[in-house]
C-alpha cells in the first residue's frame, strides 16, 4: 500500500498552512454535491501554524471524505468541514461532518480496512478510507469516526504540527 499512497507529488512535504480554502479536493465535488441538494458549510479557524505534508496525499484524504459523505447523504443534505486548533495546542483538527444515513458501532473499526465496503461494485472499492488512514499516519497524524445510524458521521482527523515552521498564517474566513 505504500506504493499507492506515494503517488501524486511524489510524497515530498513541504511546510505549508492547512488551508482546506483553496483545496482542490472541495472544488472538484462541490458542484456535484449541489445539484443533488447537498450543501456544503465552511467553518475554518482563522489562525493556524503551518504544518509539513504532502499536499497532494491529503487532499486525496479530504476527497476520500468527501466521496464518502456524499455518498451517504441523499438530498437536501449537509456537510460541514471544520478546521481549528486543538485544545491542546499540538495539533491541528480537521472535521468533515455530515448528516447522512451514519455508520453502525459495529463497523468503525472495520471501515478503515482495505477493501471493506458497504457500496455497491460501481460505487467503491473499499480502499478510500484505508489509504486515507495510511496518508494520515504517514503525516503522524491520526483519525478516526464518530457516527450514530441515522444522524450522519464526522470524520474528525488530527495533524501534528511539527515545530519546524514557527509562523502562523492568518486564514481570512470565507
Amino acid at each position: 500500500m505504500t506504493s499507492i499512497l506515494m503517488l501524486g507529488n511524489g510524497g515530498r512535504e513541504h511546510a505549508m498552512a492547512l488551508s482546506i480554502k483553496r483545496d482542490k479536493s472541495i472544488s472538484l465535488i462541490d458542484k456535484q454535491m449541489a445539484s443533488q441538494g447537498i450543501k456544503i458549510f465552511k467553518k475554518y479557524g482563522t489562525i493556524l501554524p503551518q504544518v509539513k505534508i504532502s499536499i497532494d496525499q491529503i487532499q486525496q484524504v479530504f476527497f476520500n471524505f468527501l466521496l464518502n459523505a456524499f455518498d451517504a447523504m441523499i438530498g437536501n443534505g449537509i456537510l460541514t468541514i471544520y478546521t481549528k486548533l486543538s485544545a491542546d495546542g499540538k495539533n491541528i483538527q480537521v472535521i468533515f461532518e455530515d448528516n447522512g444515513t451514519g455508520i453502525p458501532a459495529s463497523e468503525f473499526d472495520k471501515i478503515f480496512e482495505p477493501f471493506f465496503t458497504t457500496k455497491s461494485p460501481d460505487k467503491g472499492t473499499g480502499l478510500g478510507l484505508s489509504i486515507a488512514k495510511g496518508i494520515v499516519q504517514m503525516h503522524g497524524g491520526r483519525m478516526w469516526v464518530e457516527s450514530e445510524l441515522g444522524k450522519g458521521a464526522k470524520f474528525i482527523l488530527y495533524v501534528w504540527i511539527q515545530r519546524l515552521a514557527p509562523k502562523l498564517i492568518k486564514l481570512v474566513p470565507l
